[in-house]
C-alpha cells in the first residue's frame, strides 16, 4: 500500500504507517527545516512547496498512484487553547488544496488528523463533502 501525505511535518504519521507495513510514496511539507527532519526520519520523497502550489496529478506521473492519503492541516486556529482561535482564510486555503487532492487522487483511503472543535469549521465540512463525493 503506498501513502501520499500533506502538512507531512517531521514525518511522525508516516513512521506509524512504516511500521503497519506502508509504503510512503510522496510527503508535502512547505517549512524546509521541517521538511529537513522529515528527510532524516523517512526519506527523500519529500516535497518542500506549499499544497496549494502541488499539482497532485504530477504526483501521480512522478511516484505512481497512492492508495491513502493523509492530510494534517494547522490546527491552531481550532484549538480552544488559542485565545485568538478561530477560522480563517488559511485554513479554507489549506482544506481547498486538500479537496483538490481528493479530487484529483481518488485515493482508496483518506485520513484527516485535527483537532476536536475542527469540526465545526467550514473547512472540514468542505473536505467532509469532497470525501462524501
Amino acid at each position: 500500500m503506498k501513502l501520499g501525505t500533506m502538512f507531512s511535518g517531521g514525518g511522525l504519521f508516516d513512521i506509524g504507517a512504516m511500521q503497519a507495513g506502508v509504503t510512503p510514496a510522496w510527503a508535502v511539507e512547505y517549512d524546509p527545516a521541517v521538511a529537513d527532519v522529515y528527510r532524516r526520519n523517512v526519506g527523500d520523497h519529500i516535497i518542500v512547496a506549499d499544497v496549494d502550489d502541488v499539482r497532485f496529478d504530477k504526483l501521480t506521473d512522478q511516484f505512481g498512484e497512492i492508495d491513502w492519503l493523509h492530510a494534517s492541516p494547522s490546527c491552531k486556529h481550532a484549538s480552544r487553547g488559542n485565545p485568538d482561535w478561530g477560522e480563517t482564510a488559511d485554513d479554507l486555503r489549506s482544506a481547498s488544496a486538500v479537496v483538490t487532492a481528493i479530487r484529483t487522487l481518488r485515493p482508496y483511503f483518506f485520513t484527516l488528523e485535527n483537532v476536536w472543535p475542527y469540526r465545526n469549521f467550514k473547512s472540514f465540512i468542505n473536505i467532509r463533502n469532497a470525501v462524501a463525493g
